[in-house]
């Protein structure tokens, strides 16, 4: 069962602004208050996917007609290529999160701080420009954490607050390619994610659909998958 805060959230999400469609299996928005970058958001669960427009895109795309189901699914396919790469979205369930509470933060997993700040330049140079883009981990995000071997850093997770009214806090996480395969990212996502929780927010997990790694990162997590989520950005106009 997923915290009643992160459902909250993603129905707000999904039905803010002035509805045009809702059927049983697709439902369009124009919200005006979407996040500044952004023209439209798509929203899919598993039995319905929620299209959010900008009024800028709204116009752009000259809808004078009542949507129906008909009408409606050619806009979807018409947005096709400007799609930003969808991601999956995970939470821990409610039983998960208890345990969590329990575990112990290992002693080679520490905060990291400005005093690191050469420990982890020297990570990221060690790291593929792929790799640091894909994880978003940041010495200057809220929480940041890394797990030392043998005194060398080989993986840093680092979280900053999604959604603060949600009390939700995004993670990412980085291993050093020839570390991989060891568990760190695993020990590491589960001693941040403690620490968010003792300071109040819910941990979530996200990647692109085709990043297998961190997929199976999340199986091994035991993490529930939620929804997926994708963007038209405004720089792609």
């Amino acid at each position: 069962m997923i915290n009643n805060n992160v459902a909250t959230y993603w129905l707000k999400e999904k039905t803010s602004g002035k509805c045009y469609l809702n059927q049983h299996d697709f439902a369009v928005y124009v919200n005006p208050h979407l996040d500044e970058d952004y023209l439209a958001v798509a929203i899919q669960d598993q039995n319905k996917y929620w299209l959010s427009l900008h009024p800028q895109l709204y116009a752009e795309l000259s809808i004078n007609t009542e949507l129906t189901q008909e009408t409606a699914e050619p806009l979807r396919k018409h947005l096709a290529d400007r799609w930003y790469g969808a991601d999956q979205f995970f939470y821990f369930s409610q039983e998960a999160l208890s345990a969590l509470r329990l575990k112990k933060v290992p002693y080679y997993i520490r905060a990291l701080t400005d005093a690191d700040t050469k420990i982890f330049q020297s990570f990221c140079e060690a790291s593929s420009e792929e790799d640091l883009d894909g994880a978003s981990v940041e010495l200057e995000h809220w929480l940041v954490y890394g797990l030392f071997s043998n005194g060398q850093l080989v993986a840093v997770a680092s979280m900053y607050p999604w959604d603060e009214e949600a009390s939700i806090a995004d993670l990412g996480v980085l291993t050093l390619s020839e570390q991989r395969g060891k568990g760190y990212a695993r020990e590491l996502v589960l001693a941040i994610c403690q620490i968010a929780l003792e300071k109040g927010y819910q941990p979530q997990y996200r990647c692109q659909l085709d990043n297998n790694a961190s997929l199976a990162l999340a199986n091994s997590l035991n993490l529930m998958s939620y929804i997926k989520w994708d963007v038209i950005l405004r720089t792609n106009d």
